[in-house]
């Protein structure tokens, strides 16, 4: 927000827990699939308050997130 009006470029990252063993510290070989979405564009819309757009903002993030996972 205080960048300005920069738009949020969404990274979904699927596999990672079959590399990557978090309490262990330890990398094993495979594939991490790595997909960069659309970017969502973070204007304000008229009338829109800065809550009601980071709200707008995530709902779009989650939903983009959630279908490329799907």
């Amino acid at each position: 927000m205080e960048a300005g009006n920069l738009p949020l470029v969404p990274i979904v990252i699927s596999n990672s827990s079959r590399v990557l063993h978090v309490p262990e510290r330890h990398f094993q070989s495979g594939t991490i699939r790595v997909k960069v979405l659309q970017p969502i564009e973070t204007d304000s819309k008229d009338g829109e308050t800065e809550e009601d757009m980071i709200l707008r903002v995530l709902g779009q993030l989650k939903e983009n997130m959630y279908l490329t996972l799907e």
